[in-house]
C-alpha cells in the first residue's frame, strides 16, 4: 500500500471513530452509554494505530520494502531496509 493511501486510510479511520464517540455522546441521554463510547472510542483509537503501526504496511517509494509511521514530531515513514524517510509534512505539535 502506498505511503500517501495508508496515511488516508489511517486519517479516515481516526475520524471515524472520533465522529462515532461525538454522535453517542451528543445523542445518548445516559451517562453509563456516553462512558462506554468513550472507553470504546479509546479502545479503537490505540487497535487502528496499532494494526497500521504493526500489520498493515505502508510501502517504500524507493525500494517497495515495509515502511513504518513515526509519530513524533512531524509524521514520517521511514523504510526498515534502505532507511529512506518520507515526510508527510503534517505536524503533531502545535505552534
Amino acid at each position: 500500500m502506498s505511503i500517501k493511501l495508508h496515511f488516508r486510510l489511517l486519517f479516515a479511520l481516526l475520524l471515524a471513530i472520533l465522529g462515532i464517540v461525538v454522535a453517542v455522546f451528543f445523542i445518548s441521554l445516559s451517562w453509563e452509554a456516553s462512558s462506554r463510547a468513550l472507553f470504546g472510542g479509546i479502545v479503537g483509537f490505540v487497535l487502528v494505530i496499532g494494526m497500521f503501526q504493526y500489520v498493515i504496511p505502508a510501502r517504500c517509494p524507493k525500494c517497495g520494502q515495509r515502511a513504518r509511521l513515526e509519530l513524533k514530531g512531524t509524521y514520517k515513514y521511514q523504510c526498515s531496509a534502505c532507511d529512506h524517510v518520507h515526510d508527510t509534512g503534517i505536524s503533531a505539535e502545535a505552534d
